[in-house]
């Protein structure tokens, strides 16, 4: 190598170590490039022209979620339409349904087997309850911690919030 180019590598060296810990002229040159690469150039509107100015690109965002979250009365005077509307909307996407063997599978009662499997499947240090004991603290009652999670999900008809 070159004096020139060893010296050249040695200042980059230096550089970094003294500046890359600090809001300096590198962190600066590595935002604009991430800024000038996820920069919108140019917008088209939904009659097909183009804008690149970046006065007009605000004006089209502004004008197109202006209208998106518009709460006008207008909407409010006939909140039947609205509803049919809503519902033809979600008619038409094609959302996920469960198969009447898996509504049938998650509406019956829970067992003492599946809830001593969900307790052996916690992980380590993790407390499968509100009391805050792990599965490890007591290894040989999970079937007595089942059986006293079937009787609290029977009596309470809502889920826990811890």
């Amino acid at each position: 190598m070159t004096k020139d180019a060893t010296k050249a590598i040695q200042w980059t060296k230096q550089t970094y170590y003294e500046k890359s810990n600090k809001a300096d002229t590198l962190l600066a040159r590595k935002l604009q490039r991430r800024t000038n690469h996820k920069r919108i150039d140019v917008i088209q509107t939904p009659d097909g022209t183009k804008h690149s100015t970046p006065t007009k690109i605000g004006e089209v965002f502004q004008k197109y979620f202006s209208t998106l979250y518009d709460h006008s009365p207008n909407l409010r005077q006939h909140p039947e339409d609205t509803k049919q509307t809503i519902d033809t909307y979600l008619r038409q996407i094609p959302l996920p349904a469960l198969k009447t063997e898996a509504i049938s599978k998650i509406s019956e009662p829970i067992t003492i087997e599946e809830i001593a499997k969900a307790i052996k499947n916690t992980k380590p240090n993790k407390s499968p309850g509100p009391d805050g004991f792990t599965r490890h603290s007591q290894p040989h009652s999970s079937h007595t911690s089942a059986i006293c999670s079937i009787q609290y999900c029977r009596e309470t008809p809502y889920l826990p919030t811890y």
